[in-house]
């Protein structure tokens, strides 16, 4: 919806914020940070990106493993996974 409107919105201390980006560009900045300057006021030392995509993937991976008459004991996945066991009847045809 912010995107539509021209505007930037976030989350910040269980409060939601709404900004229309042409008000944002029409005023004088408070703070100013800088990057690999280590004589600025306010320096980044680092980041990263906030999402949960990790922890996300981590309740979706499993070690998936299986018995085959023919085959014995069919494994994919890395050991550090949790096992879940499936049929060899749901192998892709």
């Amino acid at each position: 919806m912010a995107q539509e409107s021209g505007a930037l919105c976030w989350a910040a201390r269980g409060v939601i914020h709404v900004k229309s980006l042409a008000t944002l560009a029409n005023k004088t900045a408070q703070m100013t940070y800088e990057a690999n300057n280590p004589k600025a006021t306010y320096r980044i030392s680092r980041f990263s990106k906030l999402n949960d995509e990790d922890s996300y993937l981590q309740s979706r991976q499993f070690r998936l493993m299986a018995y085959s008459a023919t085959g014995g004991l069919l494994t994919a996945g890395k050991s550090t996974w949790p096992v879940k066991m499936v049929s060899t009847d749901d192998q892709l045809r």
